[in-house]
């Protein structure tokens, strides 16, 4: 799986379990994501996202197929993205 990060966009998340998906940037398929891939957050015990949310992540293989881990909320400091190897990278893994 890729270990580069990617950037996205959380469109669905927590509204019928702990878990939701994230449309990545420039890809036509939303990524899985589970609050156990959510970055550990400061003062916060249960992380959780919010549709419409801009997130950094990186994509890894679950028991059901691609899923996003190491999940951040996007607050412009994140380690540099490399953006269009990785969406060829995702693209490839979903087909």
């Amino acid at each position: 799986m890729s270990t580069q990060r990617l950037r996205g966009t959380v469109c669905h998340f927590g509204s019928s379990g702990p878990f939701g998906f994230i449309h990545p940037d420039g890809a036509s398929k939303d990524i899985f994501v589970h609050r156990s891939g959510l970055r550990p957050q400061r003062g916060i015990q249960q992380p959780t996202l919010t549709e419409g949310q801009r997130v950094n992540f990186t994509v890894a293989a679950g028991s059901k197929g691609l899923c996003a881990v190491d999940v951040q909320v996007d607050d412009g400091v994140a380690a540099p993205l490399t953006r269009r190897a990785a969406i060829y990278d995702v693209e490839n893994e979903m087909r």
